[in-house]
């Protein structure tokens, strides 16, 4: 309820009446655009024909990433490598033209969260595989499989009936580290390919034998339906991205979540951290929001950023995103993940390609970080 300064809360003068009508039409007017973005974002969906006994529904699973905690066993040649596979549906009525997540299962006695289902992978091969399991990064639908990347090994895994069965393993070849694994963080398919990408960040990480450039994290594996695996030097396309955001020297911007719409002919990046230069000895303190879009033409040559309307947890950023369907690729579901050391939370968060978010940033987990998302 809007409460009103105890002058203006009884009738006065001329003018506080004025001003009180002046206050009446400013929130009508905010009100009503609000009520107008909504409807124009969300007119995809068809609300005219639904109410809450028959609302719109899009089911849609989360993996997660858990990073060293994804194996238990008594012993490393017993151990058992394991994700979490979390299912919701985003439901809409017409009545206020706000949508809305139900999620399914129970939370856990012991955390009093919800992670979802147990999905198990096969035993590791040897001991060196010990106290890491699967770290599922992306997940993505594929020639009518359910897929999931694994961000240290490279393996691409089937997942169906609470099981991982590995399928190809995707490799870094500009690694000095013989058969190391492909760093994969995002998916895409386009023109009957499955794309995968790594975080594209060119940061130099402390090695034995000195300091070392992570430049396979800049190429792209684009993989066919029977396995074939090319490798693409995407160098050039995140050298334009840097150059659009101007990120200076030394600054970095880490993608996990990138789509491309065949519909739009075009592409969108959502930055999980993004850093324009290395201003202070404090990373933490040179970190910058992540609470827009980048879109690029079909060819990657053309680029342009649109803010998101409304608050993010500037702390959080995108790992994870997908075009909502029947809504012509132009409503976007997104995982906004945090960690920091051993601390880990997801939220989820909606918007049109406007930048208007219409599912407010809310809370989906605590204590683990899902980094894959997919409609079902």
């Amino acid at each position: 309820m809007l409460r009103l300064p105890a002058v203006l809360s009884s009738p006065g003068t001329v003018s506080e009446v004025l001003i009180l009508a002046l206050i009446s039409l400013s929130f009508v007017s905010a009100w009503n655009t609000n009520i107008r973005l909504r409807q124009e974002a969300l007119l995809p969906f068809g609300f005219s024909a639904r109410t809450a006994e028959d609302p719109v529904k899009h089911p849609f699973q989360l993996v997660a990433d858990l990073d060293r905690r994804s194996a238990f066993g008594a012993q490393p040649d017993r151990e058992v490598e394991f994700s979490y596979l979390k299912t919701g549906t985003l439901r809409a009525v017409s009545h206020g033209f706000v949508p809305y997540i139900a999620w399914d299962g129970a939370a856990d006695a012991a955390t009093g969260e919800n992670f979802g289902d147990l999905i198990t992978g096969p035993p590791p091969k040897n001991a060196s595989r010990s106290s890491r399991g699967m770290e599922l990064s992306d997940l993505v639908r594929f020639d009518g499989h359910l897929i999931a990347c694994e961000d240290r090994t490279g393996i691409i895994y089937r997942i169906a009936n609470g099981t991982a069965v590995p399928w190809i393993t995707l490799r870094d070849e500009m690694s000095r580290r013989r058969n190391k694994g492909f760093k994969c963080e995002w998916s895409v398919v386009k023109d009957g390919h499955v794309y995968f990408g790594s975080h594209s960040a060119s940061i130099k990480h402390p090695h034995p034998d000195g300091p070392t450039m992570w430049t396979g994290t800049r190429l792209i594996k684009k993989v066919s339906a029977n396995g074939t695996i090319e490798s693409v030097d995407w160098n050039h396309v995140y050298e334009a991205l840097d150059d659009h955001l101007a990120i200076k020297l030394g600054g970095f911007m880490m993608q996990e979540a990138v789509l491309y719409s065949d519909i739009a002919q075009a592409w969108y990046f959502l930055p999980r951290t993004i850093q324009y230069d290395n201003s202070t000895d404090d990373p933490v303190q040179d970190l910058s929001p992540c609470d827009f879009i980048v879109t690029a033409t079909e060819d990657l040559t053309v680029f342009t950023t649109t803010a998101l309307v409304g608050p993010l947890d500037w702390r959080f950023g995108f790992s994870a995103a997908r075009f909502v369907p029947g809504t012509n690729d132009s409503l976007i579901l997104a995982l906004r993940s945090f960690e920091s050391e051993e601390l880990f939370a997801t939220k989820i968060v909606m918007f049109h390609l406007n930048g208007t978010i219409v599912l407010p940033e809310q809370i989906v987990v605590k204590g683990i970080k899902f980094e894959g998302l997919e409609f079902t």
